[in-house]
């Protein structure tokens, strides 16, 4: 039997998936690529991208596979892949040759809503963007993906009255000068990294899906549902 692969755009589960599914199938051992290499390196993958760049790290993606692939001695792996390591011709070579490989589709939204306030360790999203849009802040706090709309009227008030000025309105209206202002920041943050994964993922779906022996749509899906989806499927 093969080893397993997890192929998929950042934010669709690999590593959440990976942990479980090494639980239900005990015979394999779950390797994560980026953390694989970054015991190499003894760096994380933002420094490696900031000190070699991204060719390198593709590189080193390669020879990781290939070293993995080599020993004949390891048990079999689940392998949780980055999820620009299908961008290179030989890793996809490598990935179908030697694992039974499952690629996890999301939609933009499930994407988005799993990577909005998440982008911190994730330098192709941070430091990449398309040209003509403002960089997005890596938070370290998360940003909620809030679904609720709040409706309602503003009464507007009568011009021929003279309010009268204190601190008290001008700190009202400060705060909800912020407030809108801090809204606006978020959502335009919030479209970069839509319009960023859209971007990408018009590049990267046609590699997933020649790369990829099974699909599996992970929407609406708990991490868990998709492991045994994948463990009955081996």
């Amino acid at each position: 039997m093969k080893d397993i692969s997890l192929i998929g755009f950042m934010g669709c589960g690999k590593s959440s998936v990976g942990k479980i599914l090494a639980t239900l199938l005990p015979e394999y051992r779950l390797i994560d690529l980026d953390s694989y290499i970054e015991e190499k390196q003894g760096k994380n993958i933002t420094e490696i991208f900031n000190e070699y760049g991204e060719a390198a790290f593709r590189r080193m993606e390669r020879e990781a596979l290939e070293e993995i692939f080599r020993d004949p001695d390891r048990p079999r792996a689940i392998l949780s892949l980055g999820g620009g390591t299908v961008t290179t011709e030989e890793c996809r070579r490598l990935i179908r040759q030697h694992t039974d490989c499952f690629y996890l589709r999301a939609t933009t939204g499930t994407l988005l809503a799993n990577l909005e306030g998440h982008s911190e360790g994730r330098p192709i999203l941070s430091s990449a963007q398309p040209a003509g849009l403002d960089k997005f802040s890596d938070r370290p706090e998360n940003i909620s993906d809030c679904n609720t709309t709040v409706t309602g009227s503003k009464q507007i008030p009568n011009t021929s009255v003279v309010k009268p000025v204190n601190m008290t309105d001008n700190a009202a209206e400060q705060v909800d000068e912020s407030a809108e202002a801090q809204s606006t920041e978020t959502s335009s943050e919030r479209e970069a990294l839509r319009h960023r994964i859209e971007s990408m993922m018009q590049t990267r779906s046609p590699q997933y899906q020649s790369t990829a022996h099974h699909t599996i749509d992970i929407d609406g899906h708990t991490a868990a549902q998709i492991a045994a989806q994948i463990a009955a499927q081996i």
